[in-house]
């Protein structure tokens, strides 16, 4: 008999994992801010297109990963919290990923490792109690 109140480890681990995610792509993100602002201000002091193109291809960047980090926020509150949906969004995206890694398995076997058991976790988290509200 299973307790449905109790969260699985592998939503745990895989709250865990998306923590460290964002805090990586936020810092990404604070990394894309500096390079546009500098390119701003370079491009006070420098002539030519090189410093504007620092500029705008740093906010280029920033604006999607922007709305990525704000979904991981609610992804990952949402696997703590046990809602259905957080799982399916993220067998998606581990899906994808995991495709993707079948095509750079040549570079390095690890990602398909990673994806693999990111996907394992994420079926067990589909199938457990916790999260079938």
């Amino acid at each position: 008999m299973t307790n449905t109140s109790s969260r699985p480890w592998q939503g745990t681990l895989l709250a865990i994992l998306n923590i460290i995610g964002l805090v990586m792509l936020g810092l990404l993100m604070a990394a894309l801010l500096m390079i546009s602002a500098g390119g701003s201000f370079m491009s006070q002091f420098a002539e030519g297109a090189v410093p504007a193109f620092f500029g705008t291809i740093g906010l280029f960047f920033l604006v999607p990963l922007a709305a990525i980090f704000v979904l991981g926020i609610f992804v990952t509150k949402g696997l703590f919290s046990g809602q259905r949906w957080t799982v399916i969004v993220m067998l998606v995206f581990t899906a994808l990923g995991l495709l993707s890694a079948l095509g750079s398995m040549r570079y390095s076997i690890a990602p398909l490792v990673i994806n693999g058991l990111m996907l394992w976790a994420e079926v067990m988290c589909y199938k457990h109690p916790f999260y079938q509200k």
